[in-house]
């Protein structure tokens, strides 16, 4: 039998090593193209520099927190399901999620959210969310309703003037009479 030398020894054990780490470190493309991954854009009109805050949560981890401004877009990449929170802000009240994609499906049953799931790996899709300014709590009356309590307003002054007509006819009556 002949002996193996350390040289030979050593190429062979540099062989194993690069040979594992080629498979075990090198992630291939087609174990990137498993995920899914979903833009979502802000949209609100006369918020330039507001920040309005988000949480995105990828395949049942836990919360990212993230901010985004009025024309900005963010994106992130899952592999089973995601769900996008815009968080409430004083002032703003959200008034649309629209969401578009093939190989994606979508469940708006939540406030202020969308649940997005990977239907098709490797699928793209992108998300609007659209806000406009509020005033809170408070509401205030529209040209319409101020129309109306305007309305209001004078027939209760007509009927004011008629009942002291009727009571001064009244008074009248009695003195001739």
């Amino acid at each position: 039998m002949r002996r193996v030398s350390g040289f030979s020894t050593g190429i062979l054990l540099l062989f194993l090593i690069i040979s594992i780490c080629s498979v075990v470190f090198i992630i291939p493309d087609s174990a990137l193209a498993q995920e899914c991954r979903i833009e979502f854009t802000k949209s609100a009109p006369g918020g330039e520099d507001t920040k309005f805050p988000f949480e995105a949560t990828l395949d049942g981890g836990q919360p990212i927190p993230g901010f985004l401004s009025d024309g900005e877009e963010s994106g992130v990449n899952f592999s089973s399901s995601a769900i996008l929170v815009e968080l409430p802000l004083e002032g703003w009240n959200l008034d649309d999620i629209s969401c578009t994609g093939e190989g994606l499906g979508f469940n708006f049953d939540t406030e202020n959210a969308v649940q997005l799931l990977c239907l098709v790996p490797g699928s793209t899709g992108s998300c609007t969310f659209t806000n406009v300014g509020g005033s809170g709590s408070r509401s205030i009356p529209t040209l319409s309703e101020w129309g109306m309590i305007s309305a209001a307003a004078g027939l209760v002054l007509i009927g004011v003037f008629f009942a002291v007509k009727r009571l001064r006819a009244s008074k009248q009556s009695d003195a001739i009479g």
